[in-house]
């Protein structure tokens, strides 16, 4: 009877108490959430299964709606409560729970068009009814009682700042830390890890310094690796992390330590901090291969097929990669898929060069994962390959490859491939973060890319900047890249034209987008000497590494062939190379293709065609593609009217936009200047332009238009000019036909002005 009696009562206890509880326990876990979360049920998130788990996510975000809509009603009756009113919480409560719960499965639909905030409006409105309804009370105590409710399950979240903590040294010296730490205690609490994190890692680098200057050589690799990947601390910099590393690498490798010399000569083939030294790579891999290690074997294939420290030779690569393959490693078995998915000294054959991806990818070669996942969402033309494509990035993602947990946050991100999913993306958001925190130089630029794009928040150019400098300074080609258009452009600050050429020509050694840049610098004379016998230097490099496969000097050569710049125009040959680069997964390819088919250049004009290629083009999550789709489903041009599917493309465009994303501000400044999906609105379509012209040539073409025109903004033919004229530099070829005639429109003195102007003019 006493047992029964005390069940009861826990049970009563339970039901009387049971929101105090349900609110106790959410404080609890958001107490151990970490403060480096964006959600304010972040805690989710740290578990592996859960996070990664879209449909889970899917419920769980329902769930956490529902949750903070109850928590609301139970502060709401609280309130009621308090005004005096003699009711049980029975009737209301149960009222709520139908009500609430509908408006929670709603919250999906209403994320995806872009009105999520109507979730909570609803819910504020449903309490009012209940209260009405239930309890009579007047309507203006009503709606008192629910504010009160909704303001105080918030409060959390206005005193709590859940961005992101950047303990990177340059990060630090722009960012105040404790700024970003204004949680109750709990910046004192994270300083303090980080501390004893510190303090842990010092006592280890002590133990393996005292082996390594004891000559031990892996003690010397190890105490290499963390110097690499280390953040620094007090006084230090990232310069002395890498030279250390450097001196400690060369120690190991001189003493025939097989990993030491795989890791020294990658840090020569990629920089890292040091020169860029191909040769010494070479030899350091040869040295490994001759050991009978296979993968070095394959390394040694890879300098064949690009001629890095070595003179090209197709058949010798194709040889080294059989080895390697035949000999168990998976790189050897990428190695071949990549040279008859190229065609790079072989007969090209793409299903040979799938099947081999597919065959590495199975033996857990990350890269290979990667690469096959996005030529599977390049030729696409089903959803189930989509669907495929997408497994094969996510396992690559889950591999740590930091390209692939890019595009992963990006298809859910943009929403490409079905529902839009906050929380997955979130999530790998945090797991590239991590690795860009440890030093990865990969991570880092595809961390810059999130916070220009603004895929986490909002654009923040300065922040990718300070992301994109740590990668570059360790020698990422493409980040190098970015690096000479921070610093010729001037989003960095000042610009500083000979710092961006050093980085251009560093990049320039691997990198097509470097190379083209510099080609047509030295032809035209853009912020450099004129210099013809460099332009055809760095033009021979373009076409030779576009003959050798390479997909984005075959996008380059394409353009510069479309344009006539550099070299004589030719739709056929630009028609040719961008058809190259489009099958190995280049999206801007794409979307030159479907260009030339929209407008008959080279080609019968065919609309159908171009809607298709504009179609893959945005598959591959090039992101001016989306205003292309939208635009054709929502008129019927090369496919049937659909109006809700262009209404999706625009709320993906809608979504970007606000979110800061250059491209997506292009979309929607085209919408507005057209009148479609929004009203038509020049000034604000000019504004738009004005935003993404920093970034795209499209941008500042049209922008250029507008001003020569007078419409949205003031007529100003020299500041036309001097946008057509920034394009060109960029190597936009419709921009230099549209600055040779606007020149010829323009008096003297204008003329005059407008040269001097467009030689600092940038966006």
């Amino acid at each position: 009877m006493d047992s029964g009696y005390r069940s009861n009562a826990f049970v009563v206890f339970l039901t009387r108490y049971f929101w105090i509880i349900a609110i106790g326990l959410f404080l609890a876990l958001q107490s151990v959430a970490a403060p480096d979360q964006y959600s304010v049920f972040s805690f989710v998130l740290k578990i592996p299964f859960v996070a990664d788990n879209p449909h889970i996510l899917r419920f769980t975000s329902i769930f956490s709606e529902f949750l903070m809509g109850t928590l609301a009603s139970y502060f709401c009756f609280a309130a009621v409560r308090l005004l005096g009113q003699k009711v049980e919480f029975r009737p209301f409560w149960s009222t709520l729970l139908i009500l609430l719960g509908v408006v929670s499965f709603l919250k999906p639909i209403l994320a995806n068009a872009n009105a999520a905030w109507v979730v909570h409006v609803l819910k504020v409105l449903i309490i009012i009814i209940a209260l009405c309804s239930v309890y009579k009370l007047d309507l203006a105590v009503a709606f008192s009682v629910s504010a009160f409710g909704y303001l105080v399950l918030l409060a959390p979240v206005f005193f709590v700042d859940f961005t992101p903590v950047n303990t990177s040294a340059r990060a630090a010296e722009q960012t105040n830390v404790m700024k970003e730490l204004k949680t109750f205690g709990v910046s004192l609490k994270r300083i303090k890890e980080y501390a004893r994190d510190q303090r842990k890692l010092d006592g280890v680098m002590n133990r393996l310094l005292g082996e390594a200057e004891k000559g031990n050589p892996e003690a010397q690799y190890d105490l290499a690796l963390i110097y690499l990947v280390k953040n620094p601390v007090k006084d230090e910099s990232p310069e002395q992390n890498q030279e250390q590393a450097f001196k400690w690498l060369t120690a190991s490798s001189n003493q025939g330590f097989t990993d030491a010399q795989i890791a020294l000569g990658k840090l020569y083939l990629e920089g890292g901090g040091i020169p860029i030294n191909t040769s010494e790579a070479e030899k350091l891999y040869r040295a490994v291969a001759e050991k009978g290690n296979m993968d070095a074997e394959a390394m040694m294939g890879w300098l064949y097929a690009h001629g890095l420290g070595v003179d090209w030779n197709a058949q010798e690569a194709l040889l080294r990669y059989n080895n390697a393959a035949h000999g168990g490693s998976a790189l050897g078995l990428w190695g071949l898929a990549d040279l008859f998915i190229t065609g790079n000294g072989v007969e090209r054959n793409r299903t040979q060069g799938m099947s081999l991806y597919a065959q590495a990818a199975k033996e857990g070669c990350a890269p290979a994962m990667a690469k096959l996942g996005l030529l599977m969402l390049a030729g696409a033309d089903n959803p189930t390959q989509s669907d495929q494509g997408i497994a094969y990035i996510h396992a690559a993602a889950r591999a740590g490859v930091a390209e692939a947990q890019y595009l992963y946050m990006m298809i859910y991100g943009e929403g490409i491939y079905g529902e839009l999913l906050p929380y997955t993306v979130l999530w790998w958001g945090n797991q590239l973060l991590f690795s860009a925190r440890a030093g990865n130089a990969d991570a880092q630029w595809y961390w810059g890319l999130i916070c220009e794009n603004g895929l986490l928040g909002h654009s923040e150019p300065e922040k990718a900047w300070t992301w994109i400098s740590q990668a570059a300074y360790k020698g990422f080609p493409a980040a190098l890249d970015s690096e000479g258009d921070y610093l010729a452009s001037g989003l960095a600050g000042e610009r500083n034209i000979e710092k961006a050429l050093v980085a251009y020509q560093t990049a320039a050694q691997f990198n097509a987008n470097a190379m083209q840049t510099l080609v047509l610098w030295y032809q035209n004379g853009i912020d450099v000497p004129r210099d013809l016998e460099k332009a055809h230097y760095y033009l021979g490099q373009l076409r030779l590494w576009a003959t050798r496969g390479d997909a984005q000097s075959e996008y380059y050569l394409g353009n510069f062939y479309r344009n006539g710049l550099v070299v004589p125009q030719s739709y056929a040959q630009a028609l040719m190379w961008y058809q190259e680069a489009a099958e190995n997964g280049i999206g801007q390819s794409s979307y030159r293709i479907a260009e030339m088919y929209e407008n008959g250049e080279g080609v019968a004009k065919d609309e159908r065609t171009a809607f298709r290629h504009y179609r893959r083009a945005a598959s591959l999550l090039y992101l001016p593609a989306f205003y292309n789709v939208a635009i054709r489903l929502a008129e019927g041009i090369g496919t049937a009217k659909n109006a809700q599917e262009a209404r999706e493309w625009f709320l993906r465009i809608q979504r970007g936009a606000q979110r800061g994303t250059p491209a997506h501000q292009l979309s929607l400044a085209r919408l507005a200047e057209k009148g479609l999906f929004v009203p038509r609105d020049e000034a604000s379509a000019a504004a738009r332009y004005q935003a993404a012209a920093r970034y795209d040539v499209d941008a500042e073409r049209a922008l250029a238009k507008m001003y020569w025109d007078g419409r949205g903004v003031r007529k100003n033919l020299v500041l036309a000019y001097c946008y057509l004229n920034d394009a060109v530099r960029h190597g936009d070829g419709r921009a230099k036909r549209m600055a040779d005639t606007l020149m010829k429109k323009l008096s003297l003195r204008d003329r005059a002005q407008a040269q001097k102007l467009s030689l600092t003019f940038r966006p």
